[in-house]
């Protein structure tokens, strides 16, 4: 119940787009406040027009795997259900893993999703290889087969040129 967890490999179940984000709960909230919330956070992630675009928005129906979805547009709704789950009252979701939750996505939406998650009050965990952001992280760990060979802040890893991480840069 503390960590909110977004997967590289996102399965959707079959569902509309709504429930999707919203979770298995939906039924119990209040979906006018839910809707907007949820348009905010499409906003967010650059799939806003996307939805608009499609029949029914957020009634849409989503088949099970979500195969009527791009892999990254699969990322982006598991982004948005766990900003929308994070954004709840009584939430008790104080962390938020993300295992390359972007890696499938282009650019500019990898850019709109890291800076609204690394806003986010919540710790942000993500593991990741695209390195654009580094720079924006609080602490880096640099793991390598499996063990960790350096943390420290990012701006402390690049000014040493024989850091893991600079070399990773360059």
């Amino acid at each position: 119940r503390c960590v909110s967890f977004i997967p590289q490999a996102v399965f959707l179940f079959g569902s509309t787009l709504y429930e999707a984000i919203v979770g298995p709960h939906s039924k119990n909230c209040n979906h006018e406040a839910a809707e907007s919330l949820i348009w905010e956070i499409l906003t967010a992630v650059s799939l806003a027009d996307r939805v608009r675009d499609l029949p029914g928005g957020l009634l849409h129906h989503v088949v099970s795997g979500g195969t009527n979805f791009s892999m990254g547009e699969r990322q982006l709704i598991c982004v948005c259900r766990a900003l929308f789950k994070l954004q709840q009252p009584g939430s008790r979701a104080g962390i938020l893993l993300c295992d390359e939750a972007t890696a499938s996505v282009d650019t500019a939406s990898d850019a709109l999703v890291h800076q609204t998650l690394l806003a986010l009050p919540q710790t942000v965990i993500m593991i990741c290889h695209r390195l654009q952001f580094i720079r924006e992280f609080d602490t880096v760990i640099v793991m390598d087969n499996g063990r960790v060979v350096e943390h420290a802040a990012p701006a402390l890893l690049l000014s040493n040129s024989k850091s893991h991480l600079s070399r990773l840069m360059n």
